[in-house]
C-alpha cells in the first residue's frame, strides 16, 4: 500500500511540474508581453488611419405601438374559437399594434387591474396604456379590423 502511495505521489510530482510555472516565471512573461506590445511602431500624428466604412448600428428608437390585449383562459370554449382569430391578426398587424394573450388564471392581478368579469375580453389602449375600448365575448376578425380602423391603428 505504501508503495503505490508513493507511486501515485511521485507521478503526481513529475505531472503538474512540467506545467508549472513559479509565480517570478509568470511575472516575467507578462513583463516580456508588456515589452512587445511597447516597442510597435506608433504612426506619426499627420498619418491618416483610412476608413474602413464600417458604421456601427445606431439602435433604433422606436414609438410605442398601441396594444389590444385578449383576455383569456384554456378552459373557456369562446376563448379557444377566438385564440386562432387573434394569432391571425397578430400575424397581419403585429408590426403596428402590440398584441397579448392574457390568461386570467396565471395573471389574476392583472385581470383585477382591468376588472375583468368575463372573458374572452379584449381591450384596445392607445401607445401610453391608456384604454381606449373593450369588447366582451366573441369578436369575429373583421369587427376587430373596423376596431383598429376607427382608432387609426391601420388604414
Amino acid at each position: 500500500m505504501r508503495f503505490l502511495t508513493a507511486i501515485t505521489v511521485v507521478l503526481f510530482i513529475i505531472g503538474c511540474g512540467s506545467n508549472h510555472k513559479t509565480t517570478a516565471q509568470v511575472q516575467s512573461d507578462q513583463h516580456q508581453a508588456v515589452k512587445l506590445d511597447t516597442n510597435r511602431p506608433t504612426p506619426p500624428e499627420s498619418v491618416q488611419i483610412p476608413d474602413s466604412g464600417y458604421q456601427k448600428a445606431k439602435p433604433e428608437v422606436s414609438k410605442p405601438n398601441p396594444k389590444f390585449w385578449d383576455f383569456t383562459a384554456t378552459w373557456c370554449p369562446p376563448c379557444k374559437t377566438q385564440n386562432p382569430i387573434i394569432h391571425e391578426l397578430m400575424a397581419d398587424y403585429s408590426d403596428r399594434i402590440e398584441f397579448r394573450i392574457i390568461d386570467v388564471d396565471e395573471n389574476q392581478e392583472l385581470a383585477r387591474k382591468y376588472g375583468i368579469k368575463a372573458i374572452p375580453t379584449q381591450i384596445l389602449l392607445d401607445t401610453e396604456g391608456n384604454e381606449l375600448s373593450r369588447h366582451i365575448g366573441l369578436f369575429p376578425k373583421n369587427s376587430i379590423i373596423a376596431w383598429f380602423k376607427k382608432y387609426e391603428f391601420i388604414k
